[in-house]
């Protein structure tokens, strides 16, 4: 290996690395593998014009070109070597490129990321040719960074021409294609590859000539400098040297002199951009999957390079032109200069990389010509401010990270190679952030999670603003040997980094409650495991706890939101905590309605009739119906029979009955929705009806809830409380085909999942599953025995837990994500042992102490979700304590 190849390895080598590297992990940068494919070949491009842009653009930058042409070396040596190592570089890099993207196609094929619209067809088809218009890409790439670069010898000029050119040239060969033959995608292909074909032998025919007869000399007509504009001078007065500007005004100035090329730059993107508006208009409707469209379409995301130009330039260009030291002797203080140059950066980087492509499409919508990516249903919240919001931090962030490049460069394709770098290893940062932000779901076993991705951003946010602005201002003020600067700056940010996965792993996990006592102070026993109380949830959120003696408290639940799709239980208030008047109840049932009045529909809000059954089989109801106040302090008995057993709510104005005889009975009016106001205020009560009878059986066994109530016959078939007309015609509706078994499913919790104890104190699980057979669909019931000890006193399902109670007061929770999943050991819920009741709430569990006291225990048996902001707390959470005196 001679010479001239290590010396020409070696210019390639930083450049090539850095490329190399970004083109390996972009493929993982994406959450959708469809997106994954397209944006990385994007990536790909923009990659291979720096590496093509490198090969001459260093020898000008460093000025070592007139040294490189006065070697004793034919020139058509020297341009055979160069190009046969920037295409061997630009394979190897295409050949990892493509290694990738074999192993991300790999990966989604057998963990699908969006299992509902991506096949693995798909998936193949997308991939192949995003891989083939990589390699199209790459022959345009490297022969337009060849000749601009020759030609016009200035980087920045250079690295613009060659992204747009190639753009403008195919949505121009786009627009005056046919409509039909712009449909078919085979002829689209075939002619980009044509394109590229004759672009590319172009591009390097030129390029050669313009090297081989490169010439060195003397520039006769002045000094060709873009920081001195005309408007910047002073009509050409006196040469004294006299202070006309504040320091301020001063190096602003300056520094909008070295922004010069990023004006220019910026203005003829603006012009571009205007042409493509232009052109949208013209054509009118184009085909979504025509190359037109999609250049269309994304074109304003070449703005996003802008912060990179902009903040590139703002340090490193000063000390290719050796400016850093007068720039230090000015009677100015180091402090002020950087804030001048980091205001410039952030002001411009945010005004071309954000404001103007958006302010660009907006208006673009205002004449009738909007970019599907910009419109409003694009964003999460249905509003184009979000996509503003959004674009706007990324250039903003594009900015700070460039402006750090820059501080650690000297010169400008130094500083992009430096943000690559940076950008490479926050991507791979954020991925590994997303990894074990990930816990599973409902079909998928979980997984370690350590953070949530909220927190971790939250910490990872400011932590890293800070870091790069501290370390752009150390670069820039302090001198000192590059590598003890780039050393200082890797221990920084790994320093960092550590800090944000500590930082998060300690906020999302509640470090501070392990100082905490797990049990807080419990009072005086008043309840008993021996004679435990039924605690029940009814699915219109009331809480109900019939204690021992047959007294009956009641409340409704609330959900208080803990984060995005997490929330915990609360008591609605305490003013509506308290006891049924009277005692000895054995069935009570209370109906909520949250209120609402859309288009001609009424509801009430608030508390409806409360109707209860005594031991003695007396029927009792509220003396009045207040229309959504709270009615219970205040029952009479209605009628005089006594056989009543068991009462449930089936909507708001009625309720369903079951006798000792076994039969079954309707009370009430058949009217779900009021439709006025004036209805609603006029609802008389159910005092004022008579219940009826359903139907004419006497096999009935028990009543229970499931939104709608239903009601088992002693055979086991299970039947809905429907609808009703005035006789209680077709009133009931059998449920399934299957039979319920055994007898000891408490209260039909089982419609579904639902778990309950048998007389025995074994554990089970009753499930149904849908078979497809010859006729329909067939719902056959199940039974899973969760646990073969004998000492269970209740259970509840929580989410994707299952909770049990033990006769000795502890709680024990098993993970269940379907019936395939379920763990074979059970965890214990804290160290507390004076538990009596529980019940499952939305995901949630609400236990009952031995001293009355409510608690929610969501930490330990919610079902978590990757975007909760913290993990629930470890720690129950007091609600409410069924004896205090305002309870009474």
């Amino acid at each position: 290996m001679t010479r001239f190849v290590k010396k020409e390895i070696r210019l390639l080598l930083p450049v090539w690395c850095s490329i190399f590297a970004l083109e390996i992990v972009t493929p993982w940068m994406f959450p959708w593998i469809l997106e994954s494919f397209n944006l990385a070949a994007a990536v790909f491009f923009l990659g291979l014009v720096v590496l093509a842009v490198d090969s001459f653009g260093r020898e000008f930058s460093l000025g070592t070109f007139q040294n490189l042409m006065s070697q004793p070396i034919e020139r058509t040596k020297i341009w055979q070597t160069k190009i046969k190592l920037l295409v061997w570089g630009a394979f190897l890099i295409f050949a990892g490129f493509f290694a990738s993207n074999c192993l991300r196609l790999l990966f989604a094929i057998a963990y699908v990321d969006d299992p509902w619209r991506v096949t693995s067809g798909t998936m193949q088809s997308d991939f192949f040719s995003a891989m083939g218009s990589s390699l199209v890409l790459l022959v345009i790439a490297i022969s337009g960074g060849l000749w601009t670069t020759l030609l016009f010898r200035q980087i920045a000029a250079a690295f613009w021409i060659t992204l747009l050119l190639p753009i403008l040239a195919l949505l121009l060969l786009s627009f005056f294609l046919p409509e039909k033959l712009g449909e078919n995608q085979l002829f689209v292909n075939l002619l980009f590859v044509v394109f590229a074909g004759v672009y590319g032998w172009w591009g390097f025919r030129l390029a050669r000539q313009l090297f081989l007869h490169a010439e060195d000399v003397a520039w006769t007509g002045g000094v060709i400098d873009f920081s001195r504009w005309r408007y910047f001078e002073r009509d050409g007065r006196s040469a004294k040297s006299s202070r006309r500007l504040r320091p301020f005004a001063a190096l602003l100035k300056k520094e909008l002199q070295l922004q010069s090329v990023s004006f220019i730059c910026g203005g003829a993107l603006l012009a571009t951009h205007l042409v493509v508006i232009v052109l949208r208009k013209v054509a009118g409707q184009m085909n979504p999957a025509s190359t037109m469209a999609v250049i269309v379409q994304n074109y304003w995301a070449l703005w996003l390079v802008m912060p990179l130009l902009v903040g590139g330039t703002v340090i490193a260009e000063e000390r290719k032109l050796n400016m850093t030291d007068a720039q230090f002797c000015l009677p100015v203080s180091r402090r002020k200069q950087f804030g001048v140059k980091l205001m410039v950066t952030m002001t411009l980087g945010v005004l071309f990389g954000g404001l103007t492509p958006f302010l660009l499409e907006l208006g673009s919508a205002d004449l009738g010509l909007p970019n599907n990516l910009f419109t409003a249903n694009n964003f999460s919240s249905q509003t184009v401010f979000d996509g503003l919001e959004g674009v706007v931090c990324l250039s903003a962030a594009l900015s700070l990270l460039s402006i750090f490049a820059s501080s650690l460069s000297r010169q400008f394709l130094q500083a992009l190679m430096i943000t690559f770098v940076a950008g490479i290893s926050l991507g791979v940062f954020d991925f590994f952030l997303t990894v074990f932000s990930f816990h599973g779901n409902n079909y998928q076993p979980e997984t370690l999670q350590l953070w949530s991705w909220q927190v971790a951003m939250f910490v990872a946010a400011p932590a890293l603003t800070a870091l790069f602005l501290w370390l752009a201002w150390r670069n820039y003020k302090l001198f000192y040997e590059h590598k003890r600067r780039v050393r200082m700056n890797i221990i920084a940010i790994g320093g960092t980094l550590v800090f944000i996965v500590a930082g998060s792993t300690a906020i999302y996990n509640r470090a501070w409650e392990y100082f905490e006592p797990v049990a807080p102070a419990y009072g005086p026993a008043k309840l008993s495991i021996a004679n435990p109380p039924d605690l029940r949830i009814e699915d219109n959120n009331i809480l109900s706890v019939r204690l021992p003696d047959g007294r009956v408290w009641l409340d409704r639940l609330e959900l208080q939101e803990a984060g995005n799709h997490f929330s915990f239980p609360m008591l609605a208030s305490a003013d509506f905590a308290k006891f049924i008047s009277g005692s000895n109840w054995m069935s009570v049932a209370v109906r909520y309605n949250e209120g609402y009045n859309r288009q001609n529909y009424y509801q009430v809000d608030g508390y409806l009739d409360t109707v209860g059954v005594q031991s003695n089989g007396t029927l009792w109801v509220s003396v009045r119906s207040d229309n959504g106040g709270w009615s219970v302090d205040q029952l009479a008995q209605f009628g005089d029979n006594s056989d009543w057993q068991q009462v449930a709510r089936v909507d708001a104005t009625s309720v369903i009955l079951l006798k000792t005889n076994d039969t079954l009975w309707r009370w009430g009016k058949d009217q779900f929705v009021w439709h006025s106001a004036a209805v609603a205020k006029s609802w008389p009560g159910l005092h004022t009806f008579q219940p009826f009878q359903l139907g004419t059986n006497s096999d009935w066994v028990a009543i229970g809830k499931r939104g709608d109530s239903f009601a088992r016959k002693r055979d086991g078939s299970v039947w809905e409380v429907s609808h009703l007309d005035a006789n209680g015609v077709d009133g009931l509706r059998r449920m399934t085909n299957f039979n319920l078994v055994p007898p000891e499913v408490p209260q039909f919790q089982f419609l579904g999942w639902a778990t309950y104890v048998r007389k025995d104190g074994t554990l089970w699980l009753s499930f149904f599953v849908n078979s497809v057979k010859r006729g329909g669909v067939v719902e056959s019931f199940r039974q899973l025995q969760i646990s073969h000890e004998t000492n269970w006193l209740s259970a509840t399902l929580a989410g994707s837990w299952i909770v049990a109670l033990r006769t000795d007061g502890t709680l024990w929770k098993w993970k269940a994500y379907s019936i395939d999943h379920i763990s074979k050991a059970p965890e214990p819920l804290g160290p507390q042992s004076n538990w009596v009741a529980l019940g499952g709430f939305a995901g949630n569990l609400v236990s009952l102490s031995a001293d009355g006291g409510l608690w929610t225990l969501s930490g330990s048996a919610a079902d978590l979700h990757p975007e909760t902001w913290l993990k629930p707390s470890r720690l129950p959470v007091r609600l409410n304590n069924l004896f205090n005196a305002e309870n009474n």
